[in-house]
Order: C-alpha cells, then sequence, then structure tokens
C-alpha cells in the first residue's frame, strides 16, 4: 500500500472511530483489562494497520463479551476494511448491549446498502432519526435508498435534510453506490432523475443517478454521456469511474475502475 493510501485508510478509520461514543470518556474506565486492547487496537487503526487493530478489538472482546465499544469498534475497522458482512455482525451484536447508540445504526446502515439490504438500511436509518431527529445525513441517506426502491417519499426525506442542513445541497452523501431501482420503478426513477437534472444542471450525483439508470435501463450512450458529464464536473468523484467502467465493457474499462480505487 502507498503511503498515499496508508494515510487515507487510517484517517479513514479515525473519523469512523470517532463518531463512536466514549472515545473520550473511556479513559475513565481504564481499570478494565478489555479497554486496554481496544486502546492499543484504536493506535493500530489510527496508523492504518486494521488487520492488527481487529485482532486486539476482538481480544477485548474476548475478555470482555459485553463490551459494545469493542464491537462497534471492530465493526468499523472491518467496513473500512472492506468486510462488510462482519461489520453488519459486529455493529448488531453491538446494538444489542447498546441499543441506543445512534453511530451504531448509522454505520450498520452503510454497511447494509453495500450489501444490498436496503430494507435493512432504511430501517437503520429510521431508526437513527428516531434517536436523533436532527440528523439531517440520516434523512439524506434513507431518501436516496428510498429514491432507489422507487419509493417517492424520498423526496420529502431529502427536504428534511435540506432544512436541517443546507450544505447538502452541495451533494455530499454517504459515499455508498447508486444502485438502479427495481424494474418495475426504472421508468418512473428515470424521469426523477430527469427532473432534478432540471432542477440542479451542476450536480454530480444527478448526473451520476442518471447515468446508473440508464445504464440499469441497457441505454449505454445515455449511460456514457451522463457519467462523462459527471467526471467533467468532479474529475474526482469515484463512483462516476465506476459506472462508466461498467459502460465501456472493453479493456479501457479496466482504467477507470483502478482510477475509481484510487479515489476512494
Amino acid at each position: 500500500m502507498s503511503e498515499r493510501k496508508d494515510r487515507r485508510c487510517a484517517l479513514s478509520v479515525v473519523l469512523a472511530l470517532m463518531l463512536l461514543p466514549g472515545m473520550q470518556e473511556r479513559q475513565s474506565f481504564a481499570a478494565e483489562p478489555s479497554v486496554d486492547y481496544v486502546t492499543t487496537g484504536d493506535a493500530k487503526a489510527a496508523k492504518g494497520d486494521l488487520d492488527e487493530a481487529i485482532i486486539d478489538y476482538s481480544q477485548a472482546i474476548e475478555i470482555n463479551p459485553n463490551d459494545s465499544n469493542a464491537y462497534f469498534r471492530r465493526g468499523a475497522a472491518k467496513r473500512i476494511n472492506g468486510d462488510w458482512k462482519g461489520a453488519i455482525a459486529d455493529y448488531s451484536v453491538g446494538i444489542e448491549l447498546d441499543p441506543n447508540n445512534v453511530s451504531a445504526y448509522y454505520n450498520r446502515a452503510i454497511a447494509k446498502r453495500i450489501e444490498g439490504d436496503y430494507r435493512g438500511a432504511k430501517d437503520d436509518y429510521t431508526r437513527v432519526i428516531e434517536l436523533d431527529p436532527k440528523n439531517a445525513f440520516a434523512y439524506y441517506n434513507r431518501g436516496g435508498i428510498k429514491w432507489s426502491m422507487g419509493d417517492f417519499s424520498a423526496q420529502s426525506d431529502e427536504d428534511r435534510a435540506f432544512e436541517l442542513d443546507p450544505r447538502l445541497r452541495g451533494d455530499l452523501r454517504d459515499g455508498t453506490p447508486y444502485t438502479a431501482p427495481p424494474a418495475n420503478g426504472v421508468g418512473e426513477a428515470l424521469a426523477e432523475c430527469d427532473r432534478q437534472v432540471g432542477l440542479r444542471p451542476n450536480s454530480v450525483n444527478a448526473y451520476c443517478s442518471r447515468g446508473a439508470v440508464k445504464l440499469f435501463l441497457g441505454d449505454d450512450e445515455g449511460a456514457r454521456k451522463d457519467l462523462n458529464h459527471a467526471i467533467q464536473l468532479d474529475p474526482k468523484f469515484a463512483l462516476a469511474y465506476y459506472y462508466r467502467a461498467k459502460v465501456k465493457r472493453v479493456i479501457s474499462d479496466i482504467a477507470d475502475l483502478n482510477h475509481a480505487i484510487q479515489l476512494v
């Protein structure tokens, strides 16, 4: 792994761990043996040593199976390491131990969406909103999932997100991929994408989303044009390269895939 990727990975882990509860408060429990392993795990994760961090978090769990923070942190490390199913399992155990943990539901929703469990992800975002009614990102991401499911109540979620945090109009998302909606909702989804492009002609997400839907419909040329435009708007938007690679279906798609990986 290059030095740049090491730094990016370490930063991602630190940010993920910062979302978890008790990051500052854990020092008061220094007498707990499991906390020592959580502390060393955090240090290793901050350096990008995810595999070693996971080993330490596992040691903490072995010592104290009721340490919810250890499960949450191991889940975060697994998520960033690409083990989405493992992350979901750890978040789920942690939630059983601490059922009101907002960050755990939020991060599990991201993992579930990656795994294609849209209903489960939507339910987790709903739980986040119940616990934290002013969480703009939860509304925004739940809205994105609803669009993918052909559920047009998504607009009210996005409107509420914009009301809570106007910065979201700049197209901040949780980084998870768009996925084309079910076949029975594709036509309506494409019409909605057209509407979003009209409303937000400089929106990278709007063009990328429409490109993904067109790809699902088999309109390769239309998808390519939208994805090319998304990349022109933001040359660092990894997801647009990913979908354009799927459109090309030729050797050159490897270049787009590699570029997407470098940007993540």
